[in-house]
């Protein structure tokens, strides 16, 4: 019951009592039961605050459940987004590995192989120094034949060849074994060898500017025909008109 509806059945109550017995019976407790119904209207206020407050805190609290939960849920999808990126930057990790290893093993063989190749490059030049020495003709002069025979491929790598064993072979060769006249042989030939490569790169760069001048003239020549030609279709139909 409401505490307006309670104060409205006391005073029909004490209306009936007046009425019957008169005022003077009521005359000292009428105040009494004011107060007391004042009093229950304060409470009554205060009560609607407190649950007003009540069902903000309640929604408060509510909220916070709900942010809590979502926080959690959160929480639990970074944990396994970063267990996942822990787990694919480890195996990234291992493929680098196994590929910096295989790359290791393919550094090493390729070092023996480089390795072997030199030893037997050095044994081959070895030899074509010896054969030239034994029939009288220095190993330029080799470089010389490959060169005019149309060798073209392996000049480079046979004059390499021959100077590391020209300069092998004067290396090898103690104080009293050197002679002036060894000395320029090589390298007068080297440098007659240097000379002629300079001379072939010019010419054929000179070939090339010349080939290259000579289709630009004869486009220009056509571009001139050309033009001479509807030249003397405009005139000719010039006249015609």
């Amino acid at each position: 019951m409401d505490v307006y509806d309670a104060a409205s059945v006391i005073g029909h109550e004490c209306q009936l009592i007046v009425s019957e017995y008169g005022p003077e019976i009521v005359q000292g407790l009428m105040p009494k039961v004011i107060s007391v119904l004042e009093e229950l209207e304060n409470c009554a206020i205060y009560c609607e605050k407190e649950k007003d407050e009540i069902v903000r805190l309640q929604r408060i609290t509510e909220e916070l459940r709900i942010d809590c939960r979502n926080q959690a849920e959160l929480k639990e999808k970074c944990d396994k987004n970063l267990e996942q990126l822990e787990q694919s930057w480890y195996c990234e990790t291992q493929k680098l590995l196994e590929q910096v290893t295989r790359l290791e093993e393919e550094n090493n063989r390729l070092a023996q192989q480089l390795v072997s190749e030199v030893s037997a490059a050095t044994g081959e030049s070895e030899f074509l120094t010896n054969s030239d020495h034994e029939h009288g003709k220095p190993s330029v002069s080799s470089v010389l034949r490959a060169a005019v025979g149309g060798k073209t491929s392996t000049v480079s790598s046979a004059m390499h060849v021959a100077t590391k064993a020209s300069i092998e072979k004067l290396k090898g060769s103690g104080p009293e074994e050197l002679s002036s006249d060894m000395i320029s042989s090589v390298l007068s030939e080297t440098e007659e060898r240097l000379q002629m490569s300079e001379q072939e790169i010019f010419r054929f760069s000179t070939t090339r500017i010349e080939i290259v001048n000579c289709f630009f003239s004869s486009i220009t020549m056509i571009c001139n025909a050309t033009s001479q030609a509807f030249d003397q279709i405009d005139d000719a139909y010039f006249h015609v008109r």
